[in-house]
């Protein structure tokens, strides 16, 4: 994790209670504040409210699917998304990136490989705004401006 930055938020939002505690423990243990979600709404308001710096997101959570989350949270946000699916077919991986996914890993998991998958992603998020990358994502309703959001964090 790069110390320069403010503390790195990830949420974790999954349907199986186990996957959410071992991932939690390995993220405060490197260091992250981990926010957890047990629902799709849940995921998708915390997403908004407290702009997590990652997304991890089982497609099976209660509520409104994974898949259904992924596609949600990429009408307002550009937040990188590392989504969780229960089936080894490549299906169900390929569905994810369509709904906005960055990355996809089948479970059962090694645990240091999403926390590689995480820190490459944020490595990414890091060089687009040291370049001075600018971006707007808008839907009609919703406008997320990167100048501004960085503008007000700095």
């Amino acid at each position: 994790m790069d110390n320069k930055r403010k503390e790195v938020r990830v949420l974790v939002a999954d349907d199986d209670p186990g996957y959410v505690r071992a991932i939690q423990a390995h993220l405060k243990a490197k260091g992250y504040k981990v926010l957890v979600a047990r629902d799709g709404p849940t995921a998708i308001e915390h997403t908004a409210s407290r702009e997590p710096d990652v997304v991890v997101l089982g497609s099976k959570i209660p509520g409104l699917d994974g898949y259904q989350v992924c596609e949600r949270i990429r009408e307002f946000s550009a937040v990188p998304i590392i989504m969780l699916v229960s089936s080894a077919g490549s299906a169900h991986r390929v569905r994810g990136f369509c709904m906005g996914a960055d990355h996809c890993m089948t479970k059962p998991f090694y645990i240091p490989e999403l926390l590689a998958r995480i820190q490459a992603v944020l490595r990414r998020v890091a060089i687009f705004e040291q370049k001075g990358y600018h971006y707007v994502f808008q839907t009609d309703d919703t406008r997320d401006d990167s100048d501004q959001r960085l503008s007000a964090q700095g």
